[in-house]
């Protein structure tokens, strides 16, 4: 699921959810809705996501499934 992947990309970074917050310019309690599965982020939110996380992720394909991948490819 996206919101596993996000918390579990976020953590092996060692970033908190402040952190993480601050590339998308969303608060806090968005990354944690997030995490929680309470919401999604939009495909902009995802590529800042991505470039915080360091997973490249194209605007296309984060207009597909919303699936941010768990790792980052090589």
């Amino acid at each position: 699921m996206l919101n596993e992947n996000i918390q579990a990309l976020r953590k092996s970074k060692g970033l908190s959810q402040e952190e993480l917050a601050l590339k998308p310019n969303v608060v806090r309690q968005t990354v944690s809705k997030w995490e929680r599965g309470l919401s999604v982020p939009d495909a902009e939110m995802l590529v800042a996501l991505g470039e915080t996380l360091d997973v490249p992720v194209s605007k296309d394909e984060a207009r597909g499934d919303g699936a941010l991948p768990r790792t980052a490819r090589r």
